[in-house]
């Protein structure tokens, strides 16, 4: 228990009153539902069938009365009334004898005593009809001899009856009225008992409790004692670490701001190879649109010559054919020839015409190896230019092949610079960021050294309070009595202020997209003009508060009162 918190500790003393509370409770409860049991039995059955019990007596004396009365009268108009009455006051009893029948209940012996009740007064009743039957004829003396001899025997073995289930009321009556009356000492003297245990049980918890509280609020209040000393000479050493990383952060806000203008001219010139990537782009593109071009005229012009190949050996086959016709033509003309010689003069005719025939078959066949000669010098010259051709459409390929690269070269080249001018902007966005983050750091930094400032002041009033809550726990602390000087704060405000107003760099630096088009690229592209920078926002300075105000402001709420511990 020793390790329990203050809390746990006045949790578990309240815990155990409590269970010491809830034990007294329940055994209360338990004593007093005795004491109920026992008043509930007298009011339940005892004192209702006592109460019954006397009913049923004085009724029946009354209804004996009624009979003797009847014995008595010698009026038979009177007698016939006090028959009419005689049976009513029987119906009473009856009645009686079953409510005394329902408030019985479960109980055996009181069973048994009532049992012998009912058959016992229907006997009497029988017994008095008679008397009142021999007295309404007229035979007093018979009526008066059976009423006071078998009938008043039956009346009194039912008042025996009756009068044995009055005593038993009586007794368990009695007997609960006892035992409600022990059960009532024995929840005073239980409660007694319990209430010196549990005033005993919380005056131990409470002295356990509040010594333990005092000694964890002693060691508590020696320890910010010599916390608050720790403190003292920590404010100072955070004051001066502040005012250097101050002066460092001015510093790297003048080379960030140098970073920045040597990005802003990188950036200038990245777009500036953007522009004339874009174009070498575009000229690759069009010398590879002409290169197609050209191979296509290629490939035309060597279908072309392969057709006229073609046809010249198709001319060459019909010059052949006609060489051949031009052969047979003259053998037919000889063989005429022949025939009209073996003719004679008959056939001079003919013979001249055969000779024209032979010439110009002759003729024919001239012009026919003429033209063959020439068609196939044509064809051969065909041939050559079919081949040249081929070479020339193959080192068009080839170079249609290296532009197509050279194309690609480009257009990555000019993606290449596109993404480097957009780095080179994002950098450039970034380094102003950065500045920014400087001289809200240089502006944290002295913030920092006033709260450090700040902090010596709440050391004091640290101090202060440990004494205070000595005070509250009957002790002192022991500290030596030296008087400490806080640092005052050199003045940086306008050192920072003018720092700000020449190293301000831009508050955002938006390299533009490079722009692909034909045209020559810009000539201001990299003059290095830059937006107009932002001015650096000015240093706060915070109000370093002094001990004694902070001895005003502090509240005694957030300490525990006199009266705290003294009243727990």
């Amino acid at each position: 228990m020793n390790h329990w918190t203050i809390g746990r500790r006045i949790i578990a003393g309240f815990v155990t009153l409590l269970l010491l509370l809830c034990t007294l409770g329940i055994v209360s409860t338990l004593l007093a539902r005795r004491v109920t049991d026992g008043v509930r039995h007298l009011a339940d059955d005892s004192i209702p069938g006592l109460r019954l019990t006397g009913h049923l007596v004085a009724e029946t004396l009354r209804y004996r009365v009624i009979n003797l009365r009847h014995v008595a009268s010698t009026d038979p108009a009177e007698m016939a009334a006090i028959d009419q009455e005689a049976i009513a006051q029987a119906a009473t009893i009856l009645a009686g004898i079953k409510e005394y029948s329902d408030v019985i209940g479960n109980d055996p012996e009181e069973r048994a005593l009532f049992d012998r009740i009912e058959p016992l007064f229907l006997a009497y009743q029988t017994l008095v009809r008679q008397v009142r039957a021999a007295s309404t004829e007229g035979r007093t003396a018979e009526a008066t001899a059976l009423f006071q001899g078998d009938a008043a025997r039956a009346y009194a073995s039912y008042e025996r009856a009756v009068l044995d289930c009055r005593e038993y009321n009586t007794r368990a009556g009695d007997a609960a009225a006892n035992s409600a009356v022990a059960s009532l000492a024995t929840t005073v003297r239980v409660n007694l008992i319990v209430m010196t245990l549990a005033v005993a049980v919380g005056s131990f918890l409470g002295f356990f409790i509040v010594r333990g509280v005092t000694r964890a609020l002693m060691a508590l209040a020696r320890t910010l004692g010599d916390g608050s000393n720790q403190v003292a000479a920590a404010a100072g050493q955070v004051a001066a670490a502040s005012q250097s990383l101050a002066e460092g952060a001015s510093e790297q806000a003048a080379s960030l701001e140098e970073t920045g203008s040597s990005l802003e001219e990188m950036s200038s010139m990245t777009k500036r190879n953007a522009d004339n990537s874009a174009q070498v782009s575009t000229l690759s593109r069009e010398a590879r649109d002409a290169a197609d071009h050209g191979a296509a005229d290629m490939e035309a012009m060597t279908a072309a010559m392969d057709a006229i190949k073609q046809s010249s050996d198709d001319i060459a086959k019909i010059i052949k054919t006609i060489d051949e016709i031009a052969f047979q033509t003259n053998i037919l003309a000889l063989n005429a020839a022949v025939e009209a010689a073996r003719a004679g003069e008959a056939g001079m005719g003919f013979a001249v015409v055969a000779d024209e025939v032979r010439s110009l078959a002759q003729r024919s066949a001239q012009a026919a190896k003429e033209t063959s000669a020439k068609i196939e010098g044509a064809i051969s010259r065909a041939a050559q230019g079919v081949q040249i051709s081929s070479k020339v459409s193959v080192g068009l390929q080839q170079i249609l092949q290296k532009v197509r690269q050279v194309d690609e070269l480009a257009s990555e080249v000019a993606a290449a610079s596109k993404e480097q001018s957009q780095g080179i902007a994002q950098v450039n966005l970034a380094v102003s960021q950065m500045d920014k983050v400087t001289q809200s750091n240089a502006a944290s930094a002295e913030e920092s050294a006033s709260a450090g400032e700040e902090l010596n002041a709440q050391a004091d009033a640290l101090k202060e309070a440990v004494q205070d809550l000595l005070h509250l726990v009957g002790a002192s602390l022991q500290t030596p009595g030296t008087s400490r000087t806080r640092p005052q704060p050199t003045s940086r405000t306008g050192s920072h202020t003018a720092a700000a107003s020449h190293r301000s760099i831009p508050a955002a630096r938006t390299a533009p997209a490079p722009v692909a088009n034909d045209g020559p690229a810009p000539a201001n592209a990299g003059n290095g003009h830059r937006t107009q920078p932002a001015p650096k926002p000015a240093p706060v300075t915070r109000t370093i508060t002094s001990a004694s105000t902070l001895d005003t402001q502090r509240k005694r709420a957030e300490l525990p009162l006199d009266g705290d511990f003294r009243d727990f």
